[in-house]
């Protein structure tokens, strides 16, 4: 070791809470995603504790609310716990008040989980963009560590008795190719070449004023799905190299020794009162009168493994929302997956028998694999779903209510009055728009939108259906064949989201062919179906 004292400081935060250049996953999906803390933290703390290293552990009241025991270990191990402000994400307003409330909420919840008083806070980048409306004294704090891309300052309120030195971000200038290339953080870690990372450790931890070093928790997780709501190069940054993050910490915290900014800054350790929070006051459950219909949920999967543990945390909450009034089955269909979806699949749902998994030998499609899923559903009331969740499947109850015996299919629509759209490329929109207004000028049922997988159907409305599409187009194709046997179809205001994990299997130029091919099909089918009618019409007035 160098004998110098660096401080460290971790984002304690799960990888979906993320937001950059607002991009982000919104706050009211988070609970859909499986919790990865829990297992990151432990091998954070293994690590911590094998080179005697103590850090600051920033963190929000989402985490803490969920997070309660490992909020106590952390703390418990002699590291620090402060508040991570991210109230953007929150439903408060931007005036002081707003923010004092929130300060307050989040440290007492933080307190009361560690048992330790919390003297500092961070404040989310982009809320530091605009003019300063706070200070950390006025918010109940000793001081607040706010990064830059440059400097990192430790700001105490004018009245405390604090040293509070300002610190450099702990990462120095590289010289690369003539230029100095400022790095700085755990993406530095990850990103920098390795040519360079004898350099980089060596300037982290020179004889000379301490520096900050700091990294988000998920970082340290080899295992993470990326979230497709990123862009390409926002994604690069984000997950590049988190293989190698652990041995290359491993090496930084050989080089010095760190602490966390309580003890640079010389503030006792103070224990504070932990309370449990008030368990709400028990209500027996009301009984259903009379049970909805029975509802099969089915899903297409295709290369969907990274995102199944998502889905998984969607049916339960369907479950313990929908599946008090209606008695829920669920049919999953694997189209022919080259990734790990099918064993994925057996293990997240082979156990429970209101599961039925169904896999088809070879790739055929989306409509292919909503059709095998409609007949393996054991209900006659049978609703689709996308594997993304881009439509919110609470709603299905909604649309369930505009099921009558003439209709045969329910469909969710976001270009329907009421509905909306939420980050979704304008190419996908520019083709589904397109394709939507084609199909009302040849079908009888006036849609706003004819290609959305989220609908609801009478299983027997489609005995016997044949598609000659069995991709994305047998989509359309399946609601064309209702529409032209005289079937009303109805449709729902739904939001239409961007997919957060994987990738869409929709081809641009392929899509544009399918959908004009299948709309001459309908065009001649219409017209054959006329001149038959005029045909039957002139033989009976001869008669």
């Amino acid at each position: 070791m160098s004998g110098n004292r660096h401080l460290l400081t971790i984002d304690l935060e799960e990888h979906f809470q993320l937001v950059t250049t607002g991009r982000g996953v919104p706050e009211r999906h988070w609970d859909r995603f499986p919790a990865r803390i829990p297992r990151n933290a432990a091998r954070v703390l293994r690590l911590l504790d094998r080179h005697r290293a103590k850090a600051t552990f920033f963190t929000g009241s989402w985490v803490t609310e969920r997070h309660r025991a490992l909020i106590a270990e952390i703390a418990g191990e002699g590291h620090e716990i402060a508040c991570h402000f991210a109230w953007g994400r929150r439903p408060v307003g931007p005036g002081a008040a707003d923010i004092a409330e929130h300060a307050g909420e989040s440290k007492r919840l933080l307190e009361a989980a560690a048992g330790r008083v919390v003297h500092g806070c961070r404040v989310a980048r982009a809320q530091r963009s605009g003019p300063r409306t706070h200070d950390p004294g006025a918010l109940g704090f000793r001081y607040e560590c706010s990064l830059g891309s440059a400097a990192a300052r430790f700001r105490a309120p004018p009245d405390s008795s604090a040293e509070a030195a300002p610190v450099r971000v702990g990462v120095p200038s590289l010289r690369v190719a003539g230029q100095d290339v400022a790095l700085a953080g755990g993406e530095c870690l990850r990103q920098v070449p390795g040519a360079l990372l004898g350099r980089y450790l060596a300037g982290c931890t020179a004889p000379r004023a301490p520096r900050v070093f700091t990294f988000k928790l998920w970082e340290i997780d080899p295992e993470l799905a990326e979230l497709a709501i990123l862009s390409r190069a926002q994604r690069l940054l984000s997950y590049r190299n988190h293989a190698i993050f652990g041995d290359r910490l491993e090496r930084l915290l050989d080089c010095a020794e760190f602490v966390p900014v309580r003890e640079h800054l010389r503030l006792a350790e103070e224990r504070a009162m932990r309370s449990e929070p008030a368990a709400p006051a028990a209500t027996p459950r009301a009984e259903v009168a009379a049970r909805g219909v029975p509802v099969s949920i089915v899903v297409p999967c295709f290369n969907e493994e990274a995102g199944l543990a998502y889905l998984a945390n969607v049916f339960a909450s369907l479950d313990a929302g929908l599946g008090r009034r209606h008695r829920l089955s669920f049919v999953l269909v694997d189209d022919g997956s080259t990734d790990g979806t099918w064993p994925e699949m057996q293990r997240l749902f082979g156990d429970d028998a209101r599961f039925r998994l169904v896999r088809h030998d070879r790739n055929r499609g989306v409509a292919a694999a909503i059709l095998t899923g409609i007949g393996a559903a054991e209900d006659d009331t049978v609703a689709t779903i996308d594997s993304d969740c881009s439509y919110d499947p609470a709603r299905i109850e909604e649309m369930l209510a505009l099921l009558a015996p003439d209709v045969a299919l329910v469909t969710a629509s976001p270009y329907h009055a009421g509905a909306g759209v939420e980050g979704v490329p304008g190419w996908r929109l520019f083709v589904s728009r397109g394709a939507s207004w084609l199909y009302r000028q040849v079908l009888r049922n006036k849609l706003a939108t004819y290609t959305s997988c989220f609908r609801i159907h009478q299983k027997s409305a489609l005995d016997g259906l044949i598609l000659r599409h069995e991709g994305f187009i047998g989509v359309a194709e399946m609601l064309a064949r209702l529409d032209m046997a005289g079937w009303r179809i109805a449709e729902h205001p739904v939001v239409l989201e961007t997919r957060l994990l994987g990738r869409s299997k929709l081809r641009l130029l392929r899509a544009i062919a399918g959908h004009l091919h299948l709309l001459g099909e309908i065009a001649i089918a219409r017209l054959l179906d006329r001149r038959c009618v005029g045909a039957m019409a002139v033989t009976r007035g001869g008669r």
